[in-house]
């Protein structure tokens, strides 16, 4: 049972999946909007923990945003109004390249992370920078689906993120508690999660 490489390949997944979504608008232009909603419609269909996805402009405004019902919160935010997002953003723009922010709360609600991709449009006079693409991720949601019922089973689950805890799957009454578990990095764009496993009693009677 290896829930690093299940972690790894899952978040893997849904930095593609943007990549791909931010390469074709760097080759065709700016898309309408129309077009870019239609795009990326079925990123929360098909991927856990989506909140939503925005198109954030270059002097960091959220212009568009989907899907528009439960993030209007989102709509016009001026995003670096907090040190982990606008260091996640600039961040990305100078590595031109995908990050991941530190833990946060989303502007809906709930806790979570940006995933932030930066757009650099192709052009007849070279590239220009042309903002993001954001997702914000809900953790509780995104770790439900990927250890879902019987991936992880029998084992009591934890991520941190440094010091903070940002996911606890079926945690009482194990070791845990005590701090006896093994730990393992799991490392990703701009972040490194630290993940706890531990059979939980119940399991290890099971393979006797």
């Amino acid at each position: 049972l290896n829930l690093k490489n299940l972690v790894t390949a899952e978040m893997e997944s849904r930095v593609m999946a943007q990549l791909r979504t931010a390469e074709r608008w760097e080759s065709r232009g700016r898309p309408a909007r129309e077009d870019w909603e239609e795009d990326v419609a079925l990123f929360p269909k098909n991927y856990g923990g989506y909140q939503c996805i925005a198109w954030v402009d270059p002097a960091m405004y959220v212009r568009w945003v989907a899907p528009k019902e439960g993030n209007e919160q989102a709509q016009d935010a001026y995003l670096p109004f907090e040190d982990r997002r606008r260091s996640a953003l600039e961040r990305a723009q100078k590595l031109r390249a995908p990050v991941i922010s530190h833990p946060l709360k989303l502007l809906q609600g709930s806790r979570g992370f940006l995933i932030v991709v930066p757009l650099f449009v192709r052009n007849a006079g070279g590239e220009e920078f042309d903002g993001y693409l954001v997702s914000a991720v809900r953790y509780k949601e995104l770790f439900d689906d990927i250890f879902r019922e019987g991936i992880a089973a029998g084992y009591s689950v934890a991520l941190f993120d440094g010091a903070q805890e940002i996911y606890a799957r079926d945690t009482e009454g194990t070791w845990m508690e005590k701090g006896m578990y093994a730990e393992i990095p799991v490392k990703m764009q701009g972040v490194t999660w630290r993940l706890s496993v531990l059979p939980r009693p119940e399991g290890l009677a099971g393979r006797r």
